[in-house]
């Protein structure tokens, strides 16, 4: 659980920092070290247009097993200059 909420919190803070941000995913292998593909877990993150300019971008992300169990989520919002 610890590395699912540290691979969803370090994508959080890129997200919120880097303006050019684009969503990914990303696979591990058992001892969380980022692997070029086909890892024991893997992380996904989403980014979803607001609906209209009051609304805020967000972006999802899903830490899973590699058969896709998700072992940890978390939504991020940020407001769009």
């Amino acid at each position: 659980m610890t590395g699912a909420v540290n691979v969803a919190a370090n994508a959080a803070e890129e997200y919120l920092s880097n303006p050019y941000f684009e969503g990914y995913t990303q696979y591990f292998d058992d001892s969380w070290q980022q692997v070029p593909e086909n890892g024991v877990y893997k992380a996904t993150a989403v980014i979803t247009e607001p609906k209209n300019s009051k609304n805020c971008q967000s972006l999802r992300i899903v830490v899973a097993t590699e058969d896709d169990q998700e072992i940890y989520s978390l939504i991020v919002e940020k407001a769009l200059k």
